[in-house]
């Protein structure tokens, strides 16, 4: 551990030699032990001048600002010359420079500590990264933030990573670009906002191998360009976001498919959480478009299984019924059914006006009444027909009802 002596030596000097350099990252900025670190007389002021004195200069230098196991004390903080308010200040920059990282920046496995909490200032501990550009690669791999995070307004040019970082307190990812993927793999979240996030399709973000909570929040955001592999989005809050809607819902994970039986599994379940998030936040629509995702990775996946049966079972579910949310498909299905039967019929007297009768009343016997005479009733082989028929119109018809339940559900 650097002793105060010795960092008035770096303070002061103009230039220090690269053995010295090592020095100071390895003593000081790496080195963190509470009860010496609080003998230092201006701890949290001179680590941010030493950082615009030495590491930013060396990251301009080098094209790569390496801050691996760093321990970093509060961000500072400066108030406003109108109102008094406290905003965010450059921490890395010196007043009047543009926040930029110019070239590739490494803060994997590092810490951001919260111990210093003075009272007279009120948001000491906060991580502010807010408006700042990331030209190069940003790899924030295994770092944990303790207190509140910040990363609004945030553009990220190359490649980021946040995998198995550690927020130990609320964190804000809003208004921010990434113009090449992010992964945010296996990362622990209290309580986090996500929104408002600017990617293309080809660049997704993906957010895997988290169980989310209520207290995450994703709004007015693109879930077409975000991958939830292996995660658990059944608790998330999604407010006024943008999804991928034809007949059903579409997750972006279907895009990089190898259509294997453990793929199709990951997604029924993935369309099952999301099914029973939008289940208990009342929005029926939505819910009924997973549930028919759901259905649909579930009826590939014993096709791939050759489990025939079951498969056929449904597949006859969806054509009849759109898994019994599609007004559409049994009015459909039922109008087939009575033509084909129709023509079934037709041999019995060769009268195309009795053939489409006994097709309508067939399929809605209880709901249709005919004056069919006595000698042209239904018998022997025609009866069975006319049963199956009914069964078929029967299920066709309570397809329909359950369709319309589903539809103005409240």
């Amino acid at each position: 551990m650097m002793t105060q002596k010795r960092l008035e030596y770096f303070l002061q000097a103009d230039t220090i030699s690269d053995d010295e350099y090592f020095e100071l990252v390895e003593e000081f900025f790496k080195e963190y032990e509470e009860k010496k670190i609080r003998k230092f007389t201006n701890y949290i002021e001179d680590f941010w001048v030493l950082i615009r004195k030495y590491i930013i200069p060396k990251g301009r230098e080098n094209k790569y600002y390496d801050f691996e196991f760093f321990y970093f004390p509060s961000f500072e903080f400066y108030p406003d010359s109108i109102d008094g308010r406290l905003l965010e200040s450059a921490n890395f920059w010196n007043a009047g420079e543009m926040t930029v990282f110019d070239g590739d920046v490494n803060f994997s496995d590092t810490t951001f500590l919260s111990w210093f909490n003075l009272a007279f200032v009120e948001f000491q501990g906060n991580v502010i990264f807010k408006h700042t550009q990331f030209k190069g690669k940003t790899d924030f791999v295994g770092a944990i933030f303790s207190k509140f995070t910040n990363f609004a307004h945030c553009c990220f040019v190359e490649e980021s990573s946040f995998d198995a970082a550690r927020f130990n307190h609320f964190v804000q990812i809003a208004h921010c670009k990434f113009e090449r993927k992010a992964t945010f793999n296996s990362v622990s979240l209290n309580e986090a906002n996500i929104q408002d996030i600017k990617s293309d399709q080809d660049n997704l973000l993906s957010f895997a191998n988290i169980n989310f909570s209520k207290n995450i929040t994703f709004r007015r955001v693109d879930m077409r360009n975000i991958h939830f592999t292996q995660s658990d989005i059944s608790d998330v809050q999604f407010k006024e976001c943008v999804w991928e809607i034809t007949s059903r819902l579409h997750i972006s994970e279907e895009q990089i498919l190898k259509y294997s039986r453990d793929e199709y599994e990951m997604l029924e379940e993935q369309y099952r959480q999301l099914k029973k998030n939008f289940d208990s936040n009342k929005d029926w629509e939505l819910s009924g478009k997973a549930y028919v995702s759901e259905m649909e990775m579930r009826k590939k996946r014993l096709w791939l299984q050759k489990d025939y049966y079951h498969w056929f079972i449904y597949w006859f579910y969806d054509k009849c019924s759109g898994y019994t949310q599609n007004l559409k498909k049994p009015i459909f299905s039922l109008l087939i059914l009575m033509a084909v039967f129709s023509c079934i019929y037709y041999p019995i007297d060769q009268s195309i006006q009795w053939a489409i009768q006994r097709g309508i009343y067939g399929a809605l016997p209880k709901l249709i009444t005919i004056d069919i005479p006595k000698d042209a009733q239904f018998n022997g082989y025609w009866l069975i027909a006319s049963n199956i028929e009914t069964l078929l119109g029967s299920t066709f018809l309570v397809f329909f009802i359950l369709a319309l339940r589903k539809r103005f559900k409240q």
